[in-house]
Protein backbone atom coordinates (compact mmCIF):
# COMPACT_ATOMS: atom_id res chain seq x y z
CA UNK A 1 0.00 0.00 0.00
CA UNK A 2 1.47 3.54 -0.82
CA UNK A 3 1.53 6.08 1.62
CA UNK A 4 -0.12 8.62 -0.39
CA UNK A 5 -3.37 7.05 -0.70
CA UNK A 6 -3.71 6.92 2.99
CA UNK A 7 -4.15 10.62 3.51
CA UNK A 8 -6.60 12.58 3.95
CA UNK A 9 -7.73 15.66 1.18
CA UNK A 10 -9.60 18.53 1.47
CA UNK A 11 -11.42 21.12 -0.05
CA UNK A 12 -10.72 19.66 -4.17
CA UNK A 13 -14.14 19.98 -5.95
CA UNK A 14 -15.86 17.62 -8.02
CA UNK A 15 -17.60 19.14 -11.11
CA UNK A 16 -19.59 16.61 -11.86
CA UNK A 17 -22.87 16.46 -9.81
CA UNK A 18 -23.03 13.05 -7.91
CA UNK A 19 -25.78 11.84 -6.04
CA UNK A 20 -24.39 9.50 -2.84
CA UNK A 21 -26.19 8.00 -0.11
CA UNK A 22 -25.23 8.45 3.28
CA UNK A 23 -26.34 6.15 6.39
CA UNK A 24 -25.77 7.26 9.68
CA UNK A 25 -25.64 3.79 11.81
CA UNK A 26 -25.76 5.11 15.43
CA UNK A 27 -26.66 2.97 18.65
CA UNK A 28 -30.39 4.04 18.95
CA UNK A 29 -30.96 4.94 15.32
CA UNK A 30 -30.28 4.85 11.93
CA UNK A 31 -30.22 7.79 9.39
CA UNK A 32 -30.19 7.63 5.31
CA UNK A 33 -29.80 10.66 3.27
CA UNK A 34 -29.29 11.47 -0.34
CA UNK A 35 -26.90 14.38 -1.13
CA UNK A 36 -25.83 15.57 -4.02
CA UNK A 37 -21.74 16.69 -4.37
CA UNK A 38 -19.95 18.59 -6.75
CA UNK A 39 -21.56 21.55 -6.67
CA UNK A 40 -20.24 25.10 -4.49
CA UNK A 41 -21.43 22.98 -1.34
CA UNK A 42 -23.29 19.25 -0.47
CA UNK A 43 -27.15 19.77 -1.08
CA UNK A 44 -28.90 17.08 1.64
CA UNK A 45 -32.09 16.05 -1.20
CA UNK A 46 -33.69 13.74 1.20
CA UNK A 47 -33.14 12.22 4.64
CA UNK A 48 -34.79 9.96 7.09
CA UNK A 49 -34.23 8.56 10.50
CA UNK A 50 -36.47 5.72 12.43
CA UNK A 51 -35.54 5.10 16.11
CA UNK A 52 -34.72 1.53 17.37
CA UNK A 53 -37.32 0.29 19.79
CA UNK A 54 -36.50 0.90 23.75
CA UNK A 55 -34.83 -2.05 25.57
CA UNK A 56 -34.27 -2.51 29.05
CA UNK A 57 -31.11 -3.04 28.85
CA UNK A 58 -28.47 -2.97 26.24
CA UNK A 59 -27.15 -5.69 24.87
CA UNK A 60 -24.97 -5.61 21.44
CA UNK A 61 -26.49 -9.02 20.31
CA UNK A 62 -29.66 -7.92 20.61
CA UNK A 63 -29.47 -4.65 19.20
CA UNK A 64 -28.06 -6.55 15.98
CA UNK A 65 -31.37 -7.77 14.76
CA UNK A 66 -32.89 -4.34 15.48
CA UNK A 67 -30.37 -2.63 13.25
CA UNK A 68 -31.15 -5.11 10.80
CA UNK A 69 -34.90 -4.32 10.62
CA UNK A 70 -34.30 -0.57 10.79
CA UNK A 71 -31.69 -0.68 8.18
CA UNK A 72 -33.72 -2.48 5.77
CA UNK A 73 -36.68 -0.06 6.59
CA UNK A 74 -34.35 3.16 5.97
CA UNK A 75 -32.70 1.98 2.91
CA UNK A 76 -36.31 1.26 1.16
CA UNK A 77 -37.54 4.56 2.43
CA UNK A 78 -34.28 6.20 0.59
CA UNK A 79 -34.88 4.24 -2.37
CA UNK A 80 -38.66 5.01 -2.85
CA UNK A 81 -38.86 8.88 -2.03
CA UNK A 82 -35.04 9.80 -2.10
CA UNK A 83 -33.47 8.63 -5.86
CA UNK A 84 -37.05 9.66 -7.47
CA UNK A 85 -36.95 11.66 -10.51
CA UNK A 86 -40.64 12.56 -10.88
CA UNK A 87 -40.52 10.59 -13.90
CA UNK A 88 -40.86 7.11 -12.57
CA UNK A 89 -37.60 6.49 -12.73
CA UNK A 90 -34.81 6.15 -9.84
CA UNK A 91 -31.26 7.65 -9.86
CA UNK A 92 -28.74 5.57 -9.29
CA UNK A 93 -26.50 6.66 -6.55
CA UNK A 94 -22.37 7.15 -7.38
CA UNK A 95 -21.24 5.68 -3.76
CA UNK A 96 -22.93 4.99 -0.26
CA UNK A 97 -21.16 6.00 2.98
CA UNK A 98 -22.03 4.37 6.24
CA UNK A 99 -21.01 6.23 9.27
CA UNK A 100 -20.89 3.69 12.14
CA UNK A 101 -21.07 5.08 15.84
CA UNK A 102 -18.47 3.57 18.54
CA UNK A 103 -20.89 1.12 19.68
CA UNK A 104 -20.25 -0.68 16.21
CA UNK A 105 -16.41 0.27 15.80
CA UNK A 106 -13.28 0.67 17.39
CA UNK A 107 -11.26 3.38 16.86
CA UNK A 108 -7.35 4.00 18.31
CA UNK A 109 -4.46 6.42 17.27
CA UNK A 110 -0.90 5.54 16.85
CA UNK A 111 1.84 7.60 15.97
CA UNK A 112 5.88 7.41 14.39
CA UNK A 113 8.30 9.20 13.53
CA UNK A 114 11.17 8.92 11.53
CA UNK A 115 14.72 11.66 12.41
CA UNK A 116 17.90 12.30 10.81
CA UNK A 117 20.85 14.45 11.15
CA UNK A 118 20.87 15.91 7.55
CA UNK A 119 18.17 17.12 5.27
CA UNK A 120 15.78 14.56 3.10
CA UNK A 121 13.27 14.60 0.86
CA UNK A 122 10.06 13.05 2.26
CA UNK A 123 9.28 10.14 -0.27
CA UNK A 124 6.71 6.92 -0.79
CA UNK A 125 9.58 4.59 0.91
CA UNK A 126 9.90 7.03 4.19
CA UNK A 127 6.11 7.12 5.01
CA UNK A 128 5.82 3.23 4.30
CA UNK A 129 8.81 2.43 7.06
CA UNK A 130 6.74 4.71 9.07
CA UNK A 131 3.43 3.17 8.37
CA UNK A 132 5.14 -0.16 8.75
CA UNK A 133 6.97 0.87 11.99
CA UNK A 134 2.92 2.15 13.32
CA UNK A 135 1.66 -1.56 12.10
CA UNK A 136 4.47 -3.38 14.56
CA UNK A 137 3.23 -1.20 17.27
CA UNK A 138 -0.52 -1.03 17.66
CA UNK A 139 -2.56 -3.07 19.20
CA UNK A 140 -3.61 -6.62 17.26
CA UNK A 141 -7.20 -6.23 16.50
CA UNK A 142 -10.04 -9.00 17.02
CA UNK A 143 -10.00 -11.78 15.10
CA UNK A 144 -13.03 -11.65 12.51
CA UNK A 145 -12.82 -7.99 12.66
CA UNK A 146 -12.65 -6.09 9.21
CA UNK A 147 -10.81 -3.02 9.09
CA UNK A 148 -12.57 0.10 7.53
CA UNK A 149 -10.39 2.81 7.46
CA UNK A 150 -6.83 3.53 7.89
CA UNK A 151 -5.41 7.31 7.80
CA UNK A 152 -2.84 9.22 8.32
CA UNK A 153 -4.90 12.21 10.20
CA UNK A 154 -1.68 14.36 11.16
CA UNK A 155 1.82 14.66 9.61
CA UNK A 156 4.34 17.03 10.79
CA UNK A 157 8.00 18.31 9.29
CA UNK A 158 10.68 20.27 11.78
CA UNK A 159 7.45 20.28 14.53
CA UNK A 160 5.27 21.71 11.92
CA UNK A 161 2.05 20.49 10.88
CA UNK A 162 1.38 20.16 7.03
CA UNK A 163 -1.31 18.26 5.04
CA UNK A 164 1.35 16.75 2.29
CA UNK A 165 4.50 16.21 3.36
CA UNK A 166 5.71 14.14 0.36
CA UNK A 167 8.34 15.61 -2.17
CA UNK A 168 9.03 18.24 1.17
CA UNK A 169 12.11 18.24 2.96
CA UNK A 170 13.19 18.08 6.57
CA UNK A 171 15.16 16.56 9.65
CA UNK A 172 12.04 15.39 10.99
CA UNK A 173 9.03 13.81 10.49
CA UNK A 174 5.99 12.72 12.89
CA UNK A 175 2.73 10.70 11.76
CA UNK A 176 -0.36 10.03 13.24
CA UNK A 177 -2.22 7.24 11.74
CA UNK A 178 -6.16 6.08 12.67
CA UNK A 179 -7.39 2.90 11.98
CA UNK A 180 -11.13 1.79 12.86
CA UNK A 181 -12.48 -2.01 12.66
CA UNK A 182 -16.35 -3.45 12.90
CA UNK A 183 -16.80 -6.61 13.93
CA UNK A 184 -17.53 -9.37 10.74
CA UNK A 185 -20.46 -10.19 11.37
CA UNK A 186 -22.00 -6.51 11.19
CA UNK A 187 -19.89 -5.66 8.04
CA UNK A 188 -21.61 -8.20 6.67
CA UNK A 189 -24.60 -7.93 7.41
CA UNK A 190 -24.78 -3.96 6.21
CA UNK A 191 -23.58 -4.45 3.01
CA UNK A 192 -25.79 -7.53 2.44
CA UNK A 193 -29.05 -5.09 3.22
CA UNK A 194 -27.38 -2.29 0.97
CA UNK A 195 -26.93 -4.71 -2.07
CA UNK A 196 -30.16 -6.14 -2.04
CA UNK A 197 -31.66 -2.69 -1.40
CA UNK A 198 -29.79 -0.93 -4.39
CA UNK A 199 -26.91 -2.88 -6.19
CA UNK A 200 -23.95 -4.79 -5.67
CA UNK A 201 -21.88 -2.24 -7.81
CA UNK A 202 -22.71 0.71 -5.99
CA UNK A 203 -19.11 0.94 -4.11
CA UNK A 204 -20.09 1.09 0.01
CA UNK A 205 -17.56 2.84 1.91
CA UNK A 206 -17.72 2.50 5.82
CA UNK A 207 -15.79 5.21 8.17
CA UNK A 208 -16.11 5.90 12.07
CA UNK A 209 -18.37 8.46 13.85
CA UNK A 210 -14.85 9.52 15.39
CA UNK A 211 -13.21 10.31 12.08
CA UNK A 212 -16.02 12.18 10.81
CA UNK A 213 -16.66 14.17 14.21
CA UNK A 214 -12.54 15.14 14.06
CA UNK A 215 -11.89 15.86 10.59
CA UNK A 216 -15.02 18.51 10.43
CA UNK A 217 -14.31 19.74 13.37
CA UNK A 218 -10.84 20.45 13.12
CA UNK A 219 -11.24 21.56 9.24
CA UNK A 220 -14.11 23.99 9.76
CA UNK A 221 -12.33 25.30 12.65
CA UNK A 222 -9.19 25.95 11.79
CA UNK A 223 -7.76 28.18 14.11
CA UNK A 224 -9.34 26.09 17.24
CA UNK A 225 -6.30 24.00 17.72
CA UNK A 226 -6.98 22.67 20.95
CA UNK A 227 -10.59 20.84 21.97
CA UNK A 228 -12.51 17.79 22.87
CA UNK A 229 -15.26 15.99 21.05
CA UNK A 230 -18.53 15.49 23.23
CA UNK A 231 -20.83 12.93 20.78
CA UNK A 232 -23.85 11.62 22.37
CA UNK A 233 -25.82 8.87 20.88
CA UNK A 234 -28.61 6.93 22.08
CA UNK A 235 -26.45 4.22 24.33
CA UNK A 236 -23.11 6.06 24.37
CA UNK A 237 -21.31 9.28 24.74
CA UNK A 238 -18.10 9.43 23.35
CA UNK A 239 -15.09 12.20 24.38
CA UNK A 240 -12.11 12.46 21.96
CA UNK A 241 -9.71 15.24 22.81
CA UNK A 242 -7.47 17.16 19.68
CA UNK A 243 -4.41 18.87 20.89
CA UNK A 244 -2.23 20.93 18.62
CA UNK A 245 -4.84 20.00 15.50
CA UNK A 246 -4.18 16.16 16.37
CA UNK A 247 -6.73 13.61 17.36
CA UNK A 248 -5.23 11.86 20.95
CA UNK A 249 -6.56 9.17 22.99
CA UNK A 250 -10.61 8.59 23.02
CA UNK A 251 -12.71 7.08 25.59
CA UNK A 252 -16.41 6.19 25.45
CA UNK A 253 -19.61 4.92 28.35
CA UNK A 254 -22.33 3.26 27.88
CA UNK A 255 -24.67 5.87 28.62
CA UNK A 256 -26.21 8.12 26.11
CA UNK A 257 -29.86 9.94 25.49
CA UNK A 258 -31.71 6.60 25.78
CA UNK A 259 -30.00 5.51 28.83
CA UNK A 260 -30.91 8.66 30.59
CA UNK A 261 -34.30 8.41 29.28
CA UNK A 262 -34.95 5.06 30.33
CA UNK A 263 -33.62 6.04 33.76
CA UNK A 264 -36.20 8.86 34.58
CA UNK A 265 -38.86 6.77 32.96
CA UNK A 266 -38.25 4.05 35.94
CA UNK A 267 -37.67 6.20 38.33
CA UNK A 268 -41.06 8.24 37.62
CA UNK A 269 -42.90 4.92 36.27
CA UNK A 270 -43.72 6.36 33.00
CA UNK A 271 -42.73 4.86 29.41
CA UNK A 272 -39.94 6.44 27.40
CA UNK A 273 -42.19 7.91 25.19
CA UNK A 274 -43.72 10.55 27.44
CA UNK A 275 -40.66 11.41 29.17
CA UNK A 276 -38.95 12.54 25.60
CA UNK A 277 -41.62 14.24 24.93
CA UNK A 278 -41.66 16.33 28.12
CA UNK A 279 -37.80 16.89 27.66
CA UNK A 280 -38.22 18.28 24.53
CA UNK A 281 -40.82 20.75 25.43
CA UNK A 282 -39.11 21.57 28.36
CA UNK A 283 -35.80 22.73 26.65
CA UNK A 284 -37.58 24.06 23.62
CA UNK A 285 -37.75 27.69 25.16
CA UNK A 286 -34.88 30.03 24.46
CA UNK A 287 -34.08 30.25 28.33
CA UNK A 288 -34.74 27.29 30.70
CA UNK A 289 -34.72 28.02 34.53
CA UNK A 290 -32.35 24.78 36.16
CA UNK A 291 -34.32 25.02 39.52
CA UNK A 292 -37.67 23.57 37.80
CA UNK A 293 -35.72 21.21 35.92
CA UNK A 294 -37.86 17.42 37.19
CA UNK A 295 -34.82 15.39 35.76
CA UNK A 296 -31.96 16.56 37.96
CA UNK A 297 -31.67 13.71 39.69
CA UNK A 298 -31.49 11.43 36.82
CA UNK A 299 -29.21 13.72 35.42
CA UNK A 300 -26.48 12.83 38.10
CA UNK A 301 -25.68 9.68 36.48
CA UNK A 302 -24.52 11.06 32.97
CA UNK A 303 -22.68 13.72 34.52
CA UNK A 304 -20.73 12.14 37.29
CA UNK A 305 -19.92 9.15 34.42
CA UNK A 306 -19.06 12.64 31.67
CA UNK A 307 -16.50 13.73 34.88
CA UNK A 308 -15.09 10.53 35.73
CA UNK A 309 -14.31 10.35 31.79
CA UNK A 310 -12.64 13.79 31.66
CA UNK A 311 -10.72 13.23 34.34
CA UNK A 312 -8.86 9.75 32.58
CA UNK A 313 -8.57 11.52 29.34
CA UNK A 314 -6.65 14.36 30.86
CA UNK A 315 -3.67 12.11 31.85
CA UNK A 316 -2.63 12.28 28.33
CA UNK A 317 -3.32 16.17 27.61
CA UNK A 318 -2.77 18.62 30.82
CA UNK A 319 -4.72 20.74 31.31
CA UNK A 320 -7.67 19.83 29.06
CA UNK A 321 -8.62 21.86 25.91
CA UNK A 322 -11.15 24.22 27.06
CA UNK A 323 -13.23 24.07 24.01
CA UNK A 324 -15.97 21.65 23.80
CA UNK A 325 -17.67 20.55 20.46
CA UNK A 326 -20.89 19.15 21.55
CA UNK A 327 -22.81 16.47 18.77
CA UNK A 328 -25.74 16.05 19.66
CA UNK A 329 -29.36 15.11 18.24
CA UNK A 330 -30.99 18.76 17.70
CA UNK A 331 -34.11 18.33 20.25
CA UNK A 332 -31.37 17.42 23.23
CA UNK A 333 -28.60 20.45 22.81
CA UNK A 334 -29.70 22.47 25.03
CA UNK A 335 -30.02 19.65 27.51
CA UNK A 336 -27.08 17.90 27.40
CA UNK A 337 -25.54 21.68 27.21
CA UNK A 338 -27.03 22.29 30.67
CA UNK A 339 -25.16 18.88 31.95
CA UNK A 340 -21.73 19.74 31.00
CA UNK A 341 -22.63 23.28 32.72
CA UNK A 342 -23.62 21.19 35.63
CA UNK A 343 -20.29 19.00 35.94
CA UNK A 344 -18.04 19.31 38.81
CA UNK A 345 -14.51 19.01 37.41
CA UNK A 346 -12.57 18.20 40.62
CA UNK A 347 -9.38 17.03 40.01
CA UNK A 348 -9.52 17.68 36.41
CA UNK A 349 -7.19 20.03 34.80
CA UNK A 350 -9.38 22.76 33.54
CA UNK A 351 -10.37 26.03 34.31
CA UNK A 352 -14.46 25.73 34.90
CA UNK A 353 -15.34 28.95 34.66
CA UNK A 354 -13.49 29.31 31.25
CA UNK A 355 -14.71 26.93 29.10
CA UNK A 356 -16.85 26.45 26.20
CA UNK A 357 -19.08 24.73 24.79
CA UNK A 358 -19.40 25.02 21.25
CA UNK A 359 -22.76 22.99 19.27
CA UNK A 360 -20.60 22.35 16.56
CA UNK A 361 -23.57 22.50 14.25
CA UNK A 362 -24.32 26.64 14.63
CA UNK A 363 -21.89 29.51 13.06
CA UNK A 364 -19.58 28.85 9.92
CA UNK A 365 -21.63 25.02 9.36
CA UNK A 366 -25.46 26.91 8.62
CA UNK A 367 -23.18 28.25 5.37
CA UNK A 368 -21.66 25.25 3.72
CA UNK A 369 -24.22 23.10 2.95
CA UNK A 370 -28.11 23.32 1.45
CA UNK A 371 -31.19 21.26 2.40
CA UNK A 372 -34.40 20.66 0.56
CA UNK A 373 -37.63 20.73 1.99
CA UNK A 374 -37.66 16.93 2.07
CA UNK A 375 -35.11 16.42 4.11
CA UNK A 376 -35.26 16.63 8.01
CA UNK A 377 -32.86 18.73 10.30
CA UNK A 378 -30.28 16.20 11.51
CA UNK A 379 -27.07 16.80 13.15
CA UNK A 380 -25.27 13.90 12.49
CA UNK A 381 -26.51 13.68 9.05
CA UNK A 382 -25.00 17.30 8.51
CA UNK A 383 -21.62 16.25 9.80
CA UNK A 384 -21.57 12.94 7.55
CA UNK A 385 -22.22 14.75 4.78
CA UNK A 386 -19.73 17.86 5.28
CA UNK A 387 -16.96 15.03 6.26
CA UNK A 388 -17.50 13.52 2.78
CA UNK A 389 -17.33 17.20 0.80
CA UNK A 390 -14.12 17.71 2.11
CA UNK A 391 -12.67 13.95 1.47
CA UNK A 392 -13.67 11.89 -0.47
CA UNK A 393 -15.21 13.63 -3.95
CA UNK A 394 -11.69 14.50 -4.12
CA UNK A 395 -10.24 11.04 -4.92
CA UNK A 396 -13.01 11.00 -7.87
CA UNK A 397 -10.40 13.77 -9.66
Amino acid sequence: MKATKTFMRFFTRNKIIQPIIIFDIGSASIGGAVVFFGGEMPKISYSTRIQLPFQEEVDRGRLLPQIEEILEKVSSDVQKNGLHTGTGKSIKPHNIVCVLSSLWSNTQTTSASFENKEVFEVNDSIMDSLLEQIHKSKDTKKDGDVTIEEIVINSQLNGYSTRFPLKKEAKRIDITLLESSVAKEIYEKINNIIDKTFSPDISVVFRSSTLVAFSVARDIYEDMRDFIIVDVTGEITELAVVHNSILGDTISFPYGRNSLIRDIAKSTESVPEDILARVKILFSSIEVELEKNPFEKEEKKWIEMFSKACFEISSDINPLPKNIFLIVDSSYEKWFHFMIKKTNFNGVPIVQEDYKINPIMKDKVSDLYESSSMSMRDNFIVVDALFYNREYLSSER
